[in-house]
């Protein structure tokens, strides 16, 4: 069909995608201990996948895990929130953001909000793997 490619084009121009006129998504920025938590988690097994938006982690288990009597089951899926340990309260970059309040209240799983790899390890398998 004669045009139908240019026409697809400039429509999908007009809603903005493929502009190279658009300024670039800025990369999120990532707090300290996340790389160091995602380690922590895959050496117990733990699936990770960084997500980044609204929150920053999904953590899972594919298999029943052997270090936390039953802390996380077998195809159970949560999300993690990495905030930077460095930063205080009174700090605005330490809270969560609009969005992710609001993803929260909506998610009907758990999530946790951690800044430290024991933090991590102890909300997703229990404290028994700590000791």
């Amino acid at each position: 069909m004669p045009g139908h490619r240019e026409d697809r084009a400039r429509g999908l121009r007009e809603l903005g995608a493929g502009v190279s006129g658009l300024p670039p998504r800025r990369a999120a920025r990532v707090d300290k201990s996340q790389t160091d938590i995602v380690d922590a988690l895959r050496k117990l097994g733990i699936g990770v996948e960084i997500i980044g938006k609204p929150l920053d982690l999904l953590v899972w288990s594919r298999a029943a895990c052997p270090h936390c009597g039953g802390a996380l089951p077998a195809g159970k899926t949560e999300i993690m929130e990495v905030k930077n340990p460095e930063r205080t309260s009174e700090q605005p970059n330490s809270r969560l953001t609009k969005d992710q309040v609001k993803f929260i209240a909506r998610w009907p799983g758990k999530i946790h909000v951690v800044e430290t790899v024991d933090e991590a390890i102890r909300e997703v398998l229990g404290d028994r793997v700590l000791r």
